[in-house]
């Protein structure tokens, strides 16, 4: 079967990325804030709603959203059906081997799909019959007034509308953006640049050959504000503003980013250069207002929010004559309504300069709302003006948590869960330690540290390569907060003091080992005599014959003397 990759949700928005453009509308503020939840070691799926009750959905399901229009939960199973479940858990199987299915809208009537062999099927409310659209079909998008966008694998793109043909409209299509009432589509064919009106089937040729499109916006729904790649992509791309009826006007060149004001009569843009401007669509000049500029986060009509090359978040005007800092040290942030929503490096979240928590994980933003983890394990929503309410008291007890079809927590198991001090909990003489990239292992017998990555990371699992060697690599187990396991041995959780004590002794005891021994000196066993450990040392290169041993305390005693001796006397 034909293979289709599977886009990844990362921002809340499951978006169709064709080379650098992407075709997607506004996301609408959703009425009801709903998770789905997924616990450990169980396959039930779970949804929330805004009022906090939780209600079962299914077993074995994934890609769950909620349609309004149906009144039923979409997703699909372990076995690839695609199900719809009612509110009485019944399920109603749609179609078998299916690949995905995007993002419905919350009154949409119809389900759109891709099956594994790459062909789009629909089905509609009042039908128990699918309906194949297309084949070979490389990526669909979901519009919104029941109607989709898809691309065939030969590059034609479509337009489907509940209830009525599919409109092509255009050929060898490389980049493209759909204005938001579906009447209008700015698209790269053959290298060239095209404005099409689709209700009158009406083509405007905008540039000639060579044509990259890396970023467009309608402007409601009419004039249009564009970049084009330059020659060299690592200057960004000229920047273009057509009328709906005009001949497009060059802004300015090496455009790495822009955003439109609200209001739609001009746009702020930032340049290669990391400079900031304003460009008013009636005037001939743009206004520069900032500079040092690392991103455009968000604007309205009178001011423009920014991260700076210092990682500092400020508001800057429109006319180029204030900028306030609202923040310092941002590790991240969103365009949130009118404002940003940013977390600093000491974990607290802010919209804009306001605080509205600390010891803040990761944080999401979803139309009106924001959602965010904390480290005690809770998860957070808050609304515009509302406070933060808690709708999850500990997330880790759960696999995998979507808020609507964003999922803000998969209960992987990471470096983050190892970092700390482990010992063998049958052999307190082996003890491991983590950190973000190194990992420690002290035995009687070796000190081993090395560098450290992650391979992979499942639930209960992670695998890391150790150094540079290829195949010196370590797989383990979490069996819960302070338990793991290489399947060989179980080791449990402790102090950092209970390490460095051992560690010390250790080392104290080989240091001891080599003044007699000399450098080659090595444990070869350890012997317990009287409820206390001893340990063998030899040295097989240059003297394999004259073996020691070495207590707890450092004292040294003869092996012989050790092994026949009933009362042990000390040689230093």
């Amino acid at each position: 079967m034909k293979s289709i990759i599977r886009k990844l949700i990362i921002t809340g928005i499951l978006a169709i990325s064709l080379a650098g453009c992407t075709n997607i509308g506004t996301k609408k503020d959703t009425k009801d804030s709903i998770f789905y939840l997924n616990p450990v070691n169980t396959e039930e799926f779970y949804a929330l709603d805004s009022k906090g009750e939780k209600k079962k959905v299914a077993n074995n399901i994934s890609n769950v959203m909620y349609s309004k229009g149906l009144n039923k939960y979409i997703g699909i199973n372990k076995d690839k059906s695609l199900i719809a479940i009612d509110k009485d858990e019944v399920i109603d199987e749609i179609d078998t081997f299916v690949l995905y299915i995007d993002e419905m809208t919350k009154d949409s009537t119809t389900i759109y799909y891709i099956n594994e062999d790459g062909e789009l099927y629909e089905r509609e409310k009042a039908s128990t019959e699918n309906i194949r659209i297309a084949k070979n079909v490389m990526e669909y998008k979901y519009l919104g007034k029941n109607a989709i966008c898809y691309r065939t694998k030969d590059l034609n793109l479509y337009i489907k509308k509940e209830g009525k043909e599919r409109l092509k409209v255009a050929s060898k299509v490389s980049h493209f953006k759909i204005s938001e009432d579906l009447k209008k589509v700015i698209y790269i064919s053959s290298q060239n640049l095209y404005i099409e009106d689709i209700d009158k089937e009406t083509k405007e040729e905008i540039l000639t050959g060579g044509s990259k499109l890396l970023e467009a916006e309608f402007i409601r729904n009419k004039d249009l504000v564009y970049i084009i790649n330059n020659e060299s992509e690592e200057s960004g791309g000229k920047l273009y503003y057509k009328p709906y009826e005009g001949k497009a006007e060059e802004i300015s060149e090496e455009v790495i980013g822009m955003k439109l004001l609200p209001s739609g009569r001009g746009v702020y843009y930032l340049d290669a250069k990391r400079k900031l401007y304003f460009k008013e669509f009636k005037t001939k000049e743009s206004v520069e207002l900032s500079e040092n500029v690392m991103f455009l986060k968000n604007s309205t009509d009178s001011d423009a929010y920014i991260i700076d090359m210092d990682r500092n978040l400020k508001k800057v005007s429109v006319k180029g004559d204030e900028e306030e800092e609202l923040l310092k040290d941002v590790n991240h942030s969103i365009a949130y309504k009118n404002k940003v929503v940013a977390k600093s490096s000491e974990n607290i979240l802010y919209v804009n300069s306001e605080e509205v928590d600390s010891n803040v994980d990761v944080f999401y933003v979803n139309g009106k709302e924001i959602v965010y983890l904390k480290t005690s394990g809770e998860i957070l929503v808050k609304t515009y003006k509302d406070k933060p309410k808690v709708v999850i008291e500990d997330y880790k007890i759960y696999k995998d948590i979507y808020f609507l079809d964003t999922k803000v927590y998969t209960n992987l198991f990471t470096i983050k869960d190892l970092e700390g001090y482990w010992v063998n909990k049958d052999n307190k003489d082996i003890m491991m330690s983590f950190s973000e990239d190194t990992f420690s292992e002290v035995t009687p017998y070796y000190f081993w540290k090395y560098s450290m990555k992650v391979d992979t990371s499942k639930f209960n699992e992670i695998k890391i390569s150790l150094g540079n060697m290829e195949f010196n690599k370590k797989t383990f187990n979490k069996r819960d907060e302070n338990t793991i396991d290489d399947f060989t041995a179980v080791y449990k959780r402790v102090n950092k003091d209970v390490y460095v004590d051992y560690e010390t002794k250790m080392k104290n005891i080989k240091d001891c080992a080599a003044k007699i021994l000399g450098e080659e000196a090595a444990c070869a066993n350890v012997m317990e005599r009287d409820g206390h450990k001893y340990y063998v040392y030899v040295n097989n290169i240059n003297n394999p014959y004259y073996p020691i041993v070495i207590d707890e305390n450092i004292k040294v005693y003869k092996y012989d003397d050790f092994i026949k001796a009933k009362e042990l006397i000390p040689i230093n």
